[in-house]
């Protein structure tokens, strides 16, 4: 693109392999909406999953103190033993 703009304008400047050269597309405005809307549910989903993450370590710790084996943590939290392992580690 930098070479095209380059030789459209007639410049001939090493500068110009610095532009920055940003390409933003034209949608439509249901299209526009669609994709802000998936953005949107993105961010949403991403905070939910750093929450959920949250929430099972604090109940795998707490489970743990209790005595119970990982197995059992894992039945209770619908994750494996193995994750149990990651969660009490974080």
């Amino acid at each position: 693109m930098r070479d095209l703009l380059a030789l459209r304008f007639d410049i001939d400047d090493p500068a110009v392999t610095a532009w920055q050269i940003t390409v933003v597309p034209v949608l439509g405005e249901e299209l526009a909406a669609e994709v802000a809307r998936t953005r949107e549910i993105r961010r949403e989903a991403d905070r939910l999953r750093d929450d959920a993450v949250s929430r099972s370590r604090e109940a795998a710790r707490r489970l743990h103190e209790q005595g119970l084996p990982h197995r059992d943590i894992g039945l209770l939290l619908g994750v494996s033993h193995q994750a149990v392992s990651k969660l009490l580690a974080g």
